[in-house]
Formats: C-alpha cells, sequence, structure tokens
C-alpha cells in the first residue's frame, strides 16, 4: 500500500531494509534495467515498478525536467547552451521525484511540479541531447540523476536506461536483449499506435548502428541478469524481472 508524502514514498506495514553500495548506504533497494533501443525499457521498468510497488524513476523526464527549468532561468538560447551556465544550475537545483497513482510520478524541480511541462514539450528532448553533448555537462546531469535514485526515501526504486553513461550504484541490474527482428516488430508497433510510417530499411541500420555505438559505454558487469525477451509479451517479461528481484532479497 502506499503512502504518499512530499519527497518521500513510504509503504504502509513494510520495514525497509539496509542495502549497502558500493558509494551510498542507503535503505532503498535499487533496480537497474538496461536494454538496447527498441525494446522498451522504460515500459517494462514502469510496470515491473508497479508490479512489485517500488518506486518508478523516468531517468530522461528528470534530465529533460533539469533542462526545462535551466531554459526558463536563461534569457536566450545561446546562454543557455554555455555549458558554464547550465553546470551551475544543475550543481544549485534541488530534484524531486515522488509517487502519483495517476502518472505513476511527479517531478519537482526547486519545489515546482513540472511534471506536465516535460511531458508536453518534444523538444525538450533534442534541447537535452544536444546538452549532452558536452562531456562535463552530460556527466553533471547523470550524476545528478544517480543522487536522485540513491538518496530516495522508498523501499525500492526502479530505473531504466537504453546504454546510457548513467554510472548508479544498484542491488539489481537487469539486461534486456532480443534479436532484431523483435526489436523492429516493437518500433513498427510503436509508430502504428501513433499514425507514423518508418522505412523498415532506415530502421535496420539505425537499431544497428546504435548498437556498435553502445557497445562503447556499456555498464553491464559479472553481476548484470541478462533476460532474452524475443517474443516475450509484456506480462511475461515482468514476472520474469520480479523474479531476479525476489532471489536478490532473499
Amino acid at each position: 500500500m502506499f503512502v504518499a508524502k512530499r519527497g518521500i514514498l513510504t509503504f504502509r506495514g513494510i520495514q525497509p531494509r539496509l542495502f549497502s553500495t558500493s558509494n551510498y548506504l542507503s535503505t532503498t533497494h535499487i533496480v537497474k534495467v538496461e536494454a538496447p533501443l527498441g525494446i522498451g525499457s522504460g515500459t517494462i521498468a514502469r510496470a515491473l515498478a508497479k508490479k512489485v510497488e517500488y518506486q518508478y524513476i523516468p531517468v530522461l523526464e528528470i534530465l529533460k525536467a533539469i533542462v526545462f527549468k535551466a531554459t526558463n532561468k536563461a534569457p536566450s538560447y545561446k546562454h543557455m547552451m554555455q555549458p558554464e551556465k547550465i553546470l551551475n544550475f544543475i550543481r544549485d537545483t534541488e530534484i524531486e521525484c515522488i509517487y502519483d497513482p495517476k502518472l505513476d510520478y511527479k517531478i519537482f524541480v526547486d519545489r515546482d511540479d513540472i511534471t506536465a511541462a516535460t511531458l508536453g514539450l518534444k523538444p525538450l528532448a533534442a534541447i537535452t541531447k544536444r546538452l549532452q553533448e558536452t562531456p562535463s555537462v552530460q556527466k553533471a546531469l547523470l550524476d545528478r540523476v544517480a543522487r536522485v535514485i540513491c538518496e530516495h526515501e522508498a523501499q525500492g526504486v526502479v530505473f531504466s536506461t537504453y546504454m546510457t553513461r548513467l554510472q548508479t550504484p544498484c542491488d539489481v541490474s537487469i539486461f534486456l536483449q532480443a534479436d532484431l527482428e523483435t526489436r523492429m516488430k516493437l518500433e513498427m508497433r510503436r509508430a502504428k499506435a501513433k499514425n507514423l510510417n518508418i522505412d523498415l530499411e532506415k530502421l535496420r541500420n539505425g537499431l544497428i548502428h546504435h548498437d556498435k555505438i553502445s557497445k562503447t559505454f556499456s555498464t553491464l558487469d559479472e553481476n548484470t541478469q541478462i533476460l532474452d525477451i524475443s517474443n516475450m509479451k509484456l506480462a511475461h517479461i515482468v514476472r520474469k524481472c520480479e523474479d531476479i528481484i525476489k532471489k536478490s532479497r532473499s
């Protein structure tokens, strides 16, 4: 049973356990779901968090929220794109991600709820990607998100990445893999739902190209649980991930 408070997600009747990570001492059980582009790791992580009653942490949305707040404070786009300006903002800002029964989460930056704003502004994703082309800005953004994850007061959190440089200590690391044809079908299904037309050859080449780039900064290690989800339905994937989490806590 969720009990939501500002900045805190607790669970009625459940006592938190102590988990030690390499850089933090945390009572939060941290679960990372990683996957290459096209699998839909965010959708899976969100469904998994709901199933095990953990807090879902939307990494990309938090990154976009930081950029959204920074752009509002910047007098111009040129000013906002200056690394030293946004670095100061990233370090000084206060960020919270709390449970919400409708969206599964709400994001507060400097105590302002900007969840709807980050979901509604498509250019934010492009601006966020552009800013991360500067290594110092990328590191500051990802470090800030890592702090949000590791300092959360929920019993457990689930977050997803699609092979980014987000370095976060975690108690469970799950890597989802699927064959290229499965990933193409998933992308085509998403495009159809949005009434978009997709060039299959471009899609195939794009996924292959992204895989080659991703190998240069994969965070997989010997503790990562690898799960092949080719031809699996969402409910089956979630059950498999849930079993991995249960084993880690036994």
